[in-house]
């Protein structure tokens, strides 16, 4: 018996050979959307806030944790930076300091560097203000070797997704005489040194940082110049001046900023950084917290 070839019927093959072609389609599809999605999301957004001589002003604290929150809702990593004269609005006050400090925890700061009003209270008493406070306090360029002060940390560092690293110096103005210009009342036994050679020495930390900030109370002229003095750092986060920059100066490739005081405004950077921990994008803006 001859067994004969069925023949094939044209319009069934067309038929099947474009439901075999939409078959693969709905498979691809969504491999090709969620590669696409995916290289969106290895760049990663980094939001800086920052404020500085805040002088126990915690009036806006509540709009300064709402931001916050609202930028991780974003997706975005938030760092929250303080630029010293943090405590002490000129009165000493021990029990609104503590509050201060209090608030700044509720806030979620990371970290602040003290300035020269925060040294008119005395040692015992500061030691109590930096206890309370659940965030860092950086100084590189002070030795508290036999004193009551406790030491504050030299810098301070975050270790964000992938890796990456964002590393903060602490340093305040000296003046002549060897001291921060200001009250002394806490400055007996306590050792100060040039801001400008601190920085230099601990200039190789941006070799393990993908951002390196100087963390400073130096006033934004002496900033300014420590932007050119020191070429490793991105960020110059001042105070001391109470100066407002509306938009970041660009000095030497680094951004030098400050936000005014008594926390009035709030400043922000933003990082946008590719899936090679690489910078790519900044944007920056003044938050005015007086509405």
């Amino acid at each position: 018996m001859i067994h004969r070839q069925k023949k094939i019927s044209h319009p069934n093959f067309i038929r099947n050979s474009i439901l075999a072609l939409l078959f693969v389609a709905l498979i691809l599809v969504p491999y090709f959307i969620n590669s696409t999605a995916q290289v969106v999301a290895e760049n990663k957004s980094v939001a800086i806030l920052y404020t500085n001589d805040e002088q126990a002003n915690s009036e806006n604290m509540s709009q300064i944790a709402a931001l916050r929150e609202e930028r991780i809702s974003q997706g975005k990593d938030v760092i929250l930076l303080g630029g010293g004269n943090t405590f002490n609005d000129g009165s000493r006050d021990l029990e609104k300091a503590l509050n201060m400090a209090a608030a700044m925890n509720e806030a979620g700061y990371d970290a602040v560097v003290p300035g020269e009003k925060d040294f008119a209270f005395t040692q015992r008493d500061l030691n109590k203000i930096w206890l309370e406070a659940e965030f860092e306090i950086v100084l590189a360029n002070i030795d508290t070797e036999g004193v009551v002060l406790n030491s504050p940390s030299t810098y301070w560092e975050a270790e964000l997704a992938d890796d990456l690293k964002i590393i903060g110096l602490g340093l305040i103005q000296v003046g002549e005489e060897g001291y921060p210009l200001g009250d002394v009342v806490s400055y007996g036994g306590l050792n100060f040194f040039s801001p400008f050679k601190i920085a230099e020495e601990y200039s190789h930390l941006k070799e393990r940082a993908d951002i390196l900030i100087g963390m400073t109370h130096l006033g934004h002229t002496q900033e300014r110049q420590l932007a050119n003095w020191v070429d490793e750092f991105d960020l110059i986060l001042g105070g001391y001046s109470r100066t407002i920059t509306r938009q970041p100066a660009l000095i030497n490739d680094t951004l030098v900023a400050q936000t005014g005081e008594k926390t009035n405004y709030l400043g922000e950077i933003i990082l946008e950084f590719n899936e090679y921990n690489e910078l790519i994008a900044v944007r920056a803006d003044l938050i005015d917290l007086r509405d």
